[in-house]
């Protein structure tokens, strides 16, 4: 799960990657993208087209925050649950035929 150097400085630097903030919080890094698109996360500046940064008072702030981290871990196993859901589905569907056009 990203690149745990972010949890061997002295201090960190002042923004930080989507890996890291995945390290520093314990979600796997797609995650923190979801969560971003979620909304309950917030990244640095525009973020449409450019590697997400955000700032390390704010990543520590949600890490300390015990509400805000069990409504994120609930938010992502939502997320994964629909996902699984979804793709269930769609193996069902192809598997009955249901997916494939009447000819």
């Amino acid at each position: 799960m990203g690149n745990p150097w972010v949890l061997q400085v002295l201090r960190l630097p002042a923004r930080l990657s989507v890996e890291e903030v995945g390290v520093l919080l314990g979600f796997h890094p797609d995650s923190i993208r979801y969560l971003v698109e979620a909304g309950l996360v917030k990244g640095l500046g525009a973020t449409q087209g450019v590697q997400l940064m955000f700032a390390t008072v704010y990543v520590r702030r949600l890490g300390n925050d015990e509400k805000w981290l069990a409504g994120a871990t609930n938010a992502v196993r939502k997320y994964h649950q629909d996902r699984n859901a979804a793709q269930k589905s769609r193996r069902l569907r192809a598997g009955s035929g249901l997916d494939k056009c009447a000819g």
